[in-house]
């Protein structure tokens, strides 16, 4: 009597132990459940639609419009049917945790959370997309207004100063003329909606002028070297050179005279 009591009692012991373990893993796939649901309404949440409308502000053509397209299509396939499927499977999940069926409630647990992040994915990739093209609109603005003030006051700065520049004059005046080209070209680009591809020729229109700027800086000293300093200097070594021939040093006077000749004529 006393042994099968005993044994009655270690059996109790182990359902009860296997009671609580069930009841505990039970209440954590709960509340496992529950985060994904939270995440999933957080998600549902995400302030697309508000971003989206901010493109209406835009010139709704071209790259643009595209875009918008492509991004609404997109989140509304998350909305109506990806987000969904997720609560019909975590409904379906908690009904396998009621029965006890931990192991295969584990397994769709796993695969919610590879959809949500799935999910998460691919609106963060919307939203970064949205704000690079309404950030560079509005750069594109600041910085095109600043390009085109430089590129005036260079052409201002060549035209009240050609003596300075002498025979680099022709060769700066078609740059700029690239440069002026190239603004047009963005203006046009920007009405068609292609902001992206504008923020393209504005950092190619920005090299283009921090060059010329930089030579346009340059150039005036050069002349003044090459046409008062360096005539003077060549001078000085052609006298030298004549005084070395007469004092019989060997030398090919004739050749360093003909180079000496060409360089007084850049």
């Amino acid at each position: 009597m006393t042994m099968t009591f005993y044994v009655i009692l270690v059996v109790i012991a182990i359902v009860i132990a296997l009671m609580i373990v069930a009841l505990t893993i039970r209440q954590r796939l709960f509340k496992k459940l529950d985060e994904l649901e939270s995440w999933r309404m957080q998600l549902m949440s995400k302030p697309v639609t508000d971003e989206l409308s901010k493109l209406k502000a835009l010139n709704m053509t071209g790259q643009t419009e595209e875009l918008f397209d492509k991004w609404r299509t997109d989140w509304d396939e998350l909305v109506t049917t990806f987000l969904p499927k997720v609560t019909d499977s975590i409904s379906e999940i908690d009904e396998a945790i009621n029965k006890y069926h931990f192991m295969k409630a584990k397994a769709g647990i796993s695969e919610i959370e590879g959809s949500l992040t799935e999910a998460e994915s691919n609106i963060e990739k919307i939203l970064n997309e949205v704000s690079d093209l309404v950030g560079s609109e509005e750069q594109n603005n600041s910085d095109i207004e600043q390009l085109n003030q430089e590129y005036l006051e260079q052409r201002k700065l060549l035209l009240t100063h050609r003596h300075l520049y002498s025979i680099a004059e022709t060769q700066l005046e078609k740059k700029l003329d690239e440069i002026k080209k190239e603004i047009q070209l963005f203006n046009e680009t920007t009405e068609q909606g292609n902001y992206l591809e504008a923020r393209e020729l504005v950092k190619t229109i920005v090299d283009k002028v921090n060059t010329i700027k930089a030579q346009m800086q340059i150039i005036p000293d050069l002349y003044i070297e090459s046409s008062t300093t360096m005539p003077s200097q060549i001078h000085n070594l052609l006298e030298g050179l004549k005084q070395m021939k007469t004092d019989g040093y060997s030398l090919e006077y004739e050749a360093i005279e003909s180079e000496a000749a060409d360089c007084t004529k850049i």
